[in-house]
């Protein structure tokens, strides 16, 4: 996927993973957070970027489970798997020379 975002206002990426029971119903198995303003401005990672070897991870899957009253407070945070990704962050003039593989 390309999203288009700018810092500091979409620092953080959620990715939830669903799947769908029925026409109307869909389940959450997990979902992972990355904080992609902090890696914009990690060396290490900024390095793999020039060199193009932007590791692939493996991101857990939590699925939180609800509450009282139906909210996520008070309730617990189970794993459910993990993801496996890699996420590039380029500027707006780099993605012309990054064609997606």
């Amino acid at each position: 996927y390309v999203l288009n975002c700018s810092f500091p206002e979409c620092a953080t990426l959620q990715i939830r993973l669903m799947k769908r029971n029925t026409l109307l119903y869909e389940e959450e198995i997990g979902r992972t957070t990355i904080d992609l303003e902090r890696r914009w401005f990690n060396v290490k990672w900024q390095k793999w970027m020039e060199d193009n070897k932007v590791p692939i991870e493996a991101r857990p899957l939590l699925l939180v489970t609800t509450g009282s009253a139906g909210s996520d407070e008070g309730g617990l945070t189970v794993a459910r798997g993990a993801l496996r990704l890699w996420v590039e962050i380029l500027m707006k003039q780099q993605v012309a020379k990054r064609p997606i593989e």
